[in-house]
């Protein structure tokens, strides 16, 4: 009888945590942005094994670039743009990033008092390449 009640305790414990993770997970979906496995990142004409591509559900990408002393972009490929964001705003994770917020992009390396880089933004489906701010090449393709 006692053990009747344990396991429908229980069983009512895991539910409820199940349905709020559930939940929680599914208000913060847009903040989520999943690693893309098949991505391959070449940096400065090699590849570039540590970098990780993530993509968010709208399409846009974050790249981090393992190189020293490099940055993550923020990548929207839509409108060809490549923006250097607050990398505050994020936390990396092997299998995702978490952005905590979806509004804040960065900065545009393109119309940036900060540089006189040209990013020289290169696009098409599945694949963009730019010049980074450390004035290297990068290409990225999934």
């Amino acid at each position: 009888m006692k053990t009747d009640k344990a396991k429908g305790k229980l069983k009512f414990i895991v539910t409820s945590l199940m349905l709020v993770f559930t939940v929680g997970f599914c208000f913060t979906l847009p903040h989520w942005w999943l690693s893309v496995s098949t991505a391959q990142i070449v940096y400065n004409g090699k590849p570039s094994l540590g970098s990780r591509l993530y993509r968010s559900m709208n399409g846009e990408l974050i790249l981090r670039v393992s190189e020293p002393n490099e940055f993550a972009y923020w990548i929207i490929p839509k409108s060809k743009e490549v923006l250097s964001p607050n990398f505050s705003n994020f936390s990396f994770y092997p299998f995702a990033a978490f952005v905590w917020h979806t509004d804040q992009y960065g900065v545009d390396l393109e119309y940036t008092a900060k540089t006189d880089i040209n990013p020289k933004i290169v696009a098409g489906s599945n694949f963009i390449e730019f010049t980074s701010l450390r004035k290297k090449r990068i290409k990225a393709a999934w």
